[in-house]
C-alpha cells in the first residue's frame, strides 16, 4: 500500500483477513503512524516491509528482499511464536508449581513475620497491565503499612528512577519485614500463584502498575514502540533485573526488555533464572 489506513481501519483489517506481510511503499505518513502501524501488524505475527527512498538505497543501508526483487526494510518479529509461547507455558506451570511446594516453610515464616511487624493483611494486590494491556490482580507479599496506595501522591518526588519506572530507595511506607523482603526479592514470591493462573511468566518485563503512572511516562518516553512490552507476558525476573535491579536506569530497562523479546529463546530463559537467586543474595541494587 502507498500509505496507510487509520490505525483502528488497518487492525480492523488484520482481524478480518489473515494477511501473510503489509509491504509500505514510499509513503509521506508521519514516524508514529508507521510505528504504529508495524505493532499492530507485529501483534498479529504479519511481517511488516517499507520500500526506502533511493538515498538510503544508495547509501547502501538497505538489503535487497529477494522474493520482491524490491529493496525493503522488514521490521523484526518477536521471537515467541505459537509453538515457543507453549513451551514456555509449560516450563512456566512446572516450575511455578515446584518451587511453591520446596518453598511452603518459607511461605509461612514470612506470614508470621508480617504479621507481627504490622498491621493489615499478608497480601498485597495491586492492579498492573498484563499481555496486550489486560489488566490483572498482581500478588506480593505486604512490604509497606496497610494505606500506601492511598499515599502515592505523598512519595512522588522521591523516586529515584529518573523515567518512566517508579521506584523509591528511602520510601517511607516501607515496615521494618517489608525492608528485609525487597532486599532479598521475598515479597515477589505470591506472584508464582500469577504465573499458574496464567496472568505471568516466570521470565518477562516487569508488569507495569496503573496507579504510579509509568504506563503514561514509558508512553511519552518511548512512543508506540513501548507497546510492544505488553506483546508477551510480564514475568517476575527478567534480564533487567539480573543487569542491575533498581541501579539501571528507565532507558537501559526499556532497551533490555524489547532485547528480551526479540531474542527470546528457552536457554536465555535459563540463564536469567539461574543468575537470579545470585542477584537475591547479593542484592545489588535492591530496595
Amino acid at each position: 500500500m502507498a500509505a496507510l489506513p487509520a490505525l483502528d481501519a488497518l487492525e480492523r483489517k488484520l482481524a478480518e483477513r489473515s494477511y501473510y506481510e503489509l509491504i509500505l511503499l514510499r509513503t509521506k505518513d508521519a514516524r508514529e503512524k508507521v510505528l504504529a502501524a508495524a505493532e499492530a501488524c507485529d501483534a498479529r505475527g504479519v511481517s511488516f516491509k517499507m520500500v526506502p527512498d533511493l538515498l538510503e538505497i544508495r547509501m547502501g543501508e538497505v538489503q535487497m528482499d529477494h522474493h520482491l526483487g524490491l529493496p525493503a526494510y522488514r521490521i523484526k518479529h518477536a521471537s515467541l511464536t505459537r509453538t515457543n509461547f507453549v513451551a514456555k507455558r509449560l516450563f512456566d506451570l512446572l516450575f511455578s508449581a515446584a518451587l511453591l511446594i520446596a518453598t511452603a516453610p518459607l511461605w509461612l515464616f514470612i506470614c508470621l513475620l508480617i504479621k507481627l511487624d504490622s498491621k493489615g493483611p499478608i497480601l498485597f494486590t495491586q492492579k498492573r497491565y498484563g499481555h496486550k494491556g489486560q489488566v490483572f490482580e498482581a500478588f506480593k507479599f505486604r512490604t509497606m503499612v496497610a494505606d500506601a496506595e492511598k499515599q502515592i501522591a505523598d512519595v512522588k518526588d522521591l523516586n529515584d528512577q529518573k523515567g518512566a519506572f517508579f521506584k523509591a530507595k528511602n520510601d517511607p511506607r516501607v515496615t521494618g519485614v517489608g525492608k528485609w523482603l525487597r532486599r532479598f526479592s521475598l515479597d515477589e514470591f505470591p506472584q508464582f500463584l500469577n504465573v499458574l493462573r496464567g496472568e505471568m511468566s516466570v521470565v518477562g518485563p516487569r508488569p507495569l502498575a496503573l496507579t504510579t503512572g509509568e504506563v503514561e511516562a514509558l508512553e511519552r518516553d518511548f512512543g508506540e514502540t513501548a507497546k510492544k512490552r505488553t506483546n508477551i507476558l510480564p514475568g517476575i525476573t527478567g534480564l533487567w533485573q539480573v543487569s542491575g535491579r533498581s541501579d539501571v536506569s528507565s532507558e537501559q530497562r526499556f532497551g533490555l526488555d524489547l532485547y528480551y523479546i526479540e531474542h527470546w529463546s528457552m536457554g536465555l530463559d535459563l540463564e536469567i533464572i539461574l543468575k537470579t537467586p545470585f542477584v537475591m543474595v547479593f542484592g545489588k541494587g535492591a530496595y
